[in-house]
């Protein structure tokens, strides 16, 4: 978002030119919803599931990032800043549960420890990307020096120049509810569940052994 809103680009000009207090309340109003889908997850998750809880913060996300993409006044552009913040608040809450219980006790540490260093990867080039490109959007004569937005639609005129990059986060949403279509449920939450025999299954295929081995019974 930082590299997107503005008072004075197109942004700004098709919002009415929004001030400080409200380009930071359009920004801050998604991490509030990050907030509230944490403490969802944190009431309802054990009752619906990892794996139901990831699908939906992806369907959330996705009906976020259209409602942004469509935005036509700031209460909208608000409303979908929220509920992106909040799918996304179940998917941080819900992704290191559901990688901790599907992982052997040996290496989930290093694997958590992943997830975690990717994310934060992530965040680092999202906001050097839109840093640098900002600053060498501005040298250029064909745009406006005023101008804060992604260098990849910095050359649009119309609302494409903000519309696609809210809109864009929709395509991740979607492919992560693709993925979790095709995983099982944590055994550990099948377990507390008493659904023993689809748990057993679910070890059997992580660990790549028969339903009979010692490892399964165990685990």
């Amino acid at each position: 978002m930082a590299g997107i809103i503005g008072a004075d680009n197109n942004f700004g000009e098709f919002f009415n030119h929004p001030d400080p207090n409200m380009q930071g309340n359009i920004t801050a109003l998604y991490d509030i919803g990050c907030v509230v889908g944490s403490i969802f997850c944190y009431f309802f998750g054990e009752y619906f599931g990892r794996r139901t809880m990831l699908m939906a913060g992806g369907v959330i996300m996705t009906i976020g990032a259209i409602i942004l993409g469509s935005s036509y006044t700031v209460a909208q552009l608000i409303a979908g800043r929220i509920i992106t913040g909040f799918g996304n608040g179940m998917n941080s809450s819900t992704a290191p549960v559901y990688l901790s219980e599907c992982s052997p006790a040996s290496y989930r540490g290093a694997l958590l420890t992943l997830q975690g260093t990717v994310t934060i990867l992530g965040v680092v080039i999202a906001y050097w990307y839109v840093k640098f490109t900002s600053k060498f959007a501005v040298t250029r004569s064909n745009i406006n020096p005023a101008c804060r937005t992604d260098y990849g639609t910095s050359f649009y005129d119309t609302t494409f120049q903000w519309r696609f990059p809210l809109a864009f986060q929709a395509v991740f949403a979607i492919l992560l509810v693709l993925q979790i279509i095709g995983l099982p449920e944590t055994p550990r939450w099948l377990v507390k569940h008493d659904r023993y025999d689809e748990a057993c299954v679910v070890i059997s295929t992580l660990r790549d052994t028969t339903l009979d081995h010692s490892e399964v019974s165990q685990t």
